[in-house]
C-alpha cells in the first residue's frame, strides 16, 4: 500500500499533483490530513497546507491564483496595492479568462472577472515566501477596471472613488498605458480613460 505524504516544498496540493507523483491516487487522503489538521480544503481538488499561515493581502493573493487558474489579481485589489485608492478591499479581486466566478475561502471573498484572452496581459509576477503571485501592473489595472466597469465613463463615479492624484500623476506611466489602451482595440475604454484624465485634470 503506498504510504502517501504531504509535499513539503508546496503550499497548495491539488489531486491532479498528486496522480503525477504517485500515480494511482486516492482522493480520500486528503480527507484524513483535513481532519487531522495538517491541510484545509481551498476547493475542490485544491488544498492547502496549514504552514505558512495566512497574514498578508500577499498570501491571499497566492490563493487567489491558485483557487482560479490562469488569473492575475487586478481592478480594486491591484489598486489598492498600489495606493491609487484609499479605501482597504477586504475582497480580492483578480480577472480570469475562463467564467466570471466567485469563492470563498477562509470568510474572505475571492472574485473574479472574465476577460478576454487577447487581453489577458500586462501583469507582473512577484515573489512572496517562496511562492509566486501574479497582479496587474498600475498602468494595466486601470485600464482593466476602465474595461469591465461602466461607470468609469461617469464623472461623478470617479470623483467618488478618490483616485490619489499623487499616485496618478507621479507613479503611473501614462506612455506604457497608452501602449497597453492600443493592444486592447476597445474604443470604449480609451474613451473611459480619457474621462479619467479630464476629471482629474491630468
Amino acid at each position: 500500500m503506498t504510504k502517501y505524504k504531504i509535499p513539503k516544498d508546496r503550499i497548495f496540493i491539488t489531486t491532479d499533483y498528486m496522480r503525477k507523483r504517485y500515480g494511482r491516487f486516492d482522493p480520500n487522503v486528503f480527507k484524513r490530513w483535513e481532519a487531522k489538521g495538517e491541510v484545509e480544503k481551498v476547493r475542490n481538488g485544491l488544498y492547502r497546507s496549514i504552514d505558512p499561515p495566512i497574514v498578508s493581502d500577499m498570501d491571499r493573493f497566492i490563493i487567489a491564483n491558485s483557487i482560479q487558474e490562469p488569473s492575475y489579481v487586478s481592478l480594486y485589489s491591484a489598486l489598492y496595492y498600489y495606493n491609487l485608492i484609499p479605501e482597504y478591499v477586504f475582497n480580492v479581486t483578480s480577472v480570469t479568462t475562463k467564467k466570471t466566478n466567485s469563492f470563498v475561502f477562509r470568510d474572505a471573498n475571492f472574485s473574479y472577472q472574465h476577460l478576454k484572452k487577447p487581453l489577458f496581459f500586462g501583469y507582473r509576477i512577484q515573489n512572496w515566501k517562496g511562492e509566486q503571485y501574479r497582479i496587474a501592473s498600475l498602468e494595466k489595472a486601470l485600464l482593466d477596471f476602465a474595461y469591465l466597469e461602466p461607470s468609469f465613463g461617469d464623472a461623478d463615479w470617479l470623483e467618488e472613488m478618490r483616485f490619489d492624484e499623487d499616485v496618478l500623476r507621479d507613479e503611473v506611466d501614462w506612455v506604457q498605458a497608452y501602449i497597453y489602451g492600443y493592444q486592447m482595440k476597445s474604443e470604449a475604454t480609451m474613451i473611459r480613460m480619457a474621462k479619467l484624465l479630464e476629471v482629474y485634470d491630468l
